[in-house]
């Protein structure tokens, strides 16, 4: 399957490019494929209709295209080698904990997918706590 994100956004809400060298294209093109079919797949027995809806029209919510990111940019940094001394890479893996602590959210009822929501729009390595950047999805409870 083609992937839903493209490297421009891999690049703008997942990793900077700077993190990926050596990394061939090929490569980065498998794991934003393999992170949007994880993330669909996710929220696929919630939003089935929506989801369908939205792939065929070649839209999807920004909050799900940055959890895309996140999953593709986590999973690339394991394909390099995560170095847990660098201070960014741990943020990646902070703000990829937290989008599968949403995805659970949304799988257990307690959270989902907000019409219109909006994420942290600086960069894929902004300061504070990976849960404080997330605010792309609202609580049930």
């Amino acid at each position: 399957m083609t992937p839903l994100i493209t490297d421009a956004q891999l690049l703008a809400l997942g990793i900077a490019e700077k993190a990926l060298s050596g990394i061939t294209p090929a490569t980065r093109d498998m794991h934003r494929e393999a992170a949007s079919d994880f993330v669909r797949g996710k929220l696929a027995p919630r939003y089935s209709g929506i989801l369908a809806t939205t792939l065929a029209e070649g839209d999807i919510s920004f909050e799900t295209k940055q959890a895309m990111a996140v999953v593709a940019a986590y999973n690339l940094l394991g394909h390099r080698g995560f170095n847990p001394s660098k201070g960014s890479e741990q943020q990646i893996r902070d703000r990829y904990d937290a989008i599968m602590k949403w995805l659970d959210d949304i799988i257990n009822y307690r959270a989902e997918l907000v019409e219109g929501a909006t994420l942290d729009r600086r960069g894929p390595l902004v300061g504070g706590s990976a849960t404080s950047n997330w605010e792309g999805w609202r609580s049930k409870c």
